[in-house]
Formats: structure tokens, C-alpha cells, sequence
């Protein structure tokens, strides 16, 4: 079964988003350390180590996202399509940010002025699986609160198979619960080779160079339903840019955190010239 990765009443999608703060790098660790009621293996988040967190609901469901400018939110597209295929008009969309806390009362809160989505995409599949959320307002953030998106000279410089990234969202915490958690989370992972991810994947269902994968072999660490959209970020070791974000999350196949399957992202630095 392909999942997505947006929580609705009756149909739940995933995604992810994090990496270490500026200040305070973060760690991969072995999956025996990992709790059962958070972001499939992970933790409660602190607002320092995931500053750019963005949160919204639109087309009936719930979804992540980053912030990579003061007036720009990156999520994914298939966050902004309900189960029909009708697309989300900007005012329905209900973005929060600045908070650890879904609907948190120090939760800020944006109107949408435009829906900019990837060219291609096509709502009955995960290609092309990105989009930009125009704010109404700018948030008042600064440059190291934001996700850098990754180019390909960065991403080939500071990735690698078995690199440590991390994600983060509101989404399920315990796989097929259906429930959003309340309480921001953070999960750390390692990037997966793209022929071995491709292998894990059933016929018909394949990966192109705009996604990418992340996971543990042995399962137990992944982002789940509600997470979709939210970024997939690395450490840049105190660089100048604090949040190198590689990937969004978009797409799985079976229960989230599964032995022998890994999360999809989309493949930022493949959708820079858009």
C-alpha cells in the first residue's frame, strides 16, 4: 500500500523536517534508543533546533512545512489536493509558526496570497512533489531561523550515503493511530542509497533523481502521517547556513517506520531553477 503523507479525518499523509541548530548540532543514533509515541522514533522538539517549522491545514487535511524566507513557506504538493484531486485555493489555508505546540496560544498565524506549485505535477502520483506557500505577510524571522534549500555543489559536498539528516513534524506518533500529535517532534535518520531504496519498492512503483530516501534498515525512525511536506534537513557543522535542507517529505509505502522500507522525500536541490 502507498501512503502519503497528509492527515485528514480519514486520510492520513506523512512528512518531515529538521537538523541540528546553528549552535547545537545534532547526532544519528542507534534505533534501540528510540521511543514509541513520538515521530516514529523520535523526540519532543525544542523551537531552537527547528525554528523554520511551519504548520498549516488546506484541502481537508494537515501538513508541514519550511520556512526559506520571510514570505515563502516550501511544502509539498500533494498537501494542497484533497483525496479527488481538487486543489486548495489560497484562502483556505491556515498556517501557524513559532510554536512547539499544534494551535499552540503563542502560535503566529498566516493568510496565503498565492499557491505556487512544481510543473508537472499530477495529483495521482509523487513526481514532481513540491510547492511554494506565498504568505500575505512576512514573518518576522531572521536569516538563521530559516531552511536553506539545498543547491547541487552543497548537497554533493555535504551528503552522502549514511549522512545524518533529521525531520520533524506534528504527524502521527504511533503508526496507523490517525492522530496528529499535539507536541512538535524531531527524528533523526540516515540517507539511504538510491538503488537500495529502490529496491524495497513494489512493481510499478519507481524513483527518479528528484527524490531521495531516509531511514534506518532496521525501521522504528521515520516521519508518518501528517508530517507531509515539512523538511528534511542536514547538519552543515556551524556553517554559515545552519539548515541545509535536502528534502520534503512526500511519499512511503506500507506502515510508517516498516523493517526493510524507507520515507521518500522530493529532492530539493533538483527544483532550484523553478
Amino acid at each position: 500500500m502507498m501512503r502519503g503523507k497528509k492527515c485528514a479525518a480519514a486520510v492520513m499523509f506523512w512528512g518531515l523536517s529538521v537538523v541540528g541548530a546553528a549552535a547545537e548540532s545534532f547526532t544519528c543514533v542507534d534505533a534501540d534508543n528510540q521511543a514509541v509515541s513520538r515521530v516514529l522514533g523520535g523526540q519532543a522538539a525544542q523551537l531552537s533546533q527547528v525554528p523554520y517549522q511551519a504548520a498549516f491545514k488546506a484541502a481537508g487535511g494537515f501538513c508541514g512545512g519550511s520556512f526559506i524566507g520571510p514570505g515563502h513557506v516550501l511544502t509539498a504538493a500533494h498537501c494542497l489536493y484533497d483525496g479527488n484531486g481538487r486543489a486548495a485555493s489560497a484562502s483556505e489555508i491556515e498556517l501557524q509558526q513559532g510554536s512547539v505546540t499544534l494551535d499552540g496560544p503563542d502560535a503566529r498565524r498566516f493568510a496565503v496570497r498565492r499557491i505556487h506549485i512544481a510543473p508537472g505535477y499530477d495529483p495521482g502520483r509523487y513526481d514532481h512533489d513540491i510547492a511554494i506557500l506565498e504568505l500575505a505577510q512576512e514573518a518576522q524571522v531572521m536569516f538563521d531561523d530559516l531552511a536553506t534549500p539545498a543547491t547541487p555543489g552543497l548537497e554533493r559536498r555535504l551528503t552522502r550515503t549514511g549522512s545524518c539528516v533529521q525531520a520533524s513534524g506534528f504527524g502521527e506518533s504511533v503508526a496507523g493511530s490517525g492522530a496528529a500529535t499535539k507536541r512538535l517532534q524531531i527524528v533523526d535518520m540516515n540517507l539511504v542509497e538510491q538503488a537500495a531504496c529502490a529496491r524495497t519498492l513494489p512493481s510499478g512503483q519507481s524513483l527518479n533523481s528528484g527524490m531521495l530516501c531516509a531511514g534506518l534498515p532496521e525501521g522504528g525512525k521515520d516521519t508518518c502521517r501528517g508530517d507531509s511536506g515539512g523538511a528534511l534537513v542536514v547538519d552543515t557543522g556551524g556553517g554559515v547556513v545552519p539548515w541545509l535542507q535536502v528534502g520534503v517529505v512526500s511519499w512511503g509505502v506500507g506502515a510508517c517506520g516498516r523493517a526493510g522500507y524507507y520515507g521518500v522525500y522530493t529532492r530539493v536541490s533538483a527544483y532550484l531553477d523553478w
